[in-house]
């Protein structure tokens, strides 16, 4: 062969290397977790949907007018917060977030129309199992409206006995828990509204429960 189709051929031999390279690249890009998930952030892959069980809410039951665990923990913000103070003048609402579940993510957007309801009269808090540089990210990439605060060790998870993600609290003005739900529905998030209205003393405000089960409660995955 002459030295000159030698060296075509060569050429089409390394641009099909380079394209073969990039292809396998390509293909290992496709296989990383979603936008938002690294090396410190663990996605947990499952389409499976969680039911609150009667145990679960029964549970939960019992928890309405006892008093809240107190906690100080640190936020997003960059701020201390202490449950006491944050009570004194009126209700606080909880949310509570496991790293890397799914359910926590869908959980939020109703959370986050709760907040733009009510935010302006009631602080608003998510809780996570996670570190503030991690809790931050999580908040970032999922738009959290309101602060998240740290519980690296669980303990104000465990102690407000959230099994799961997806879990809310609503804590009365002097600390005593006005209700706890293991998780989200169209009716619950109607009847927190109603809730956060009263003890705010303002008007209900209509939530968006677009895509919200309907007939079912809907937990997350557990801590």
């Amino acid at each position: 062969m002459p030295k000159n189709q030698l060296t075509i051929v060569g050429a089409f031999a390394g641009l099909a290397t380079v394209f073969t390279v990039f292809s396998w690249l390509a293909l290992d890009l496709d296989s990383k977790p979603p936008a938002g998930a690294g090396p410190d952030l663990v996605v947990i892959e499952s389409d499976e949907k969680h039911k609150v069980t009667p145990e679960m809410l029964a549970k939960t039951e019992k928890a309405a007018q006892t008093t809240a665990p107190g906690f100080l923990a640190d936020a997003t913000d960059g701020k201390t917060y202490d449950l006491a103070e944050l009570s004194r003048n009126g209700p606080v609402v909880l949310a509570f977030i496991k790293e890397g579940c799914p359910c926590s993510v869908d959980a939020q957007i109703y959370f986050n129309r709760l907040f733009e309801a009510y935010g302006a009269r009631v602080p608003f808090f998510g809780v996570i199992d996670a570190p503030v540089n991690r809790a931050g990210k999580w908040g970032r990439v999922n738009k959290a409206a309101f602060p998240i605060l740290c519980d690296v060790d669980l303990a104000i998870i465990h102690d407000y006995k959230a099994e799961s993600s997806a879990y809310l609290a609503i804590v009365s003005r002097g600390g005593t828990i006005e209700k706890l739900w293991p998780g989200y529905s169209v009716a619950m998030l109607e009847e927190a509204s109603a809730r956060l209205a009263k003890l705010a003393e303002t008007d209900v405000q209509p939530i968006d429960t677009t895509g919200a089960p309907s007939d079912e409660m809907l937990t997350g995955c557990p801590f």
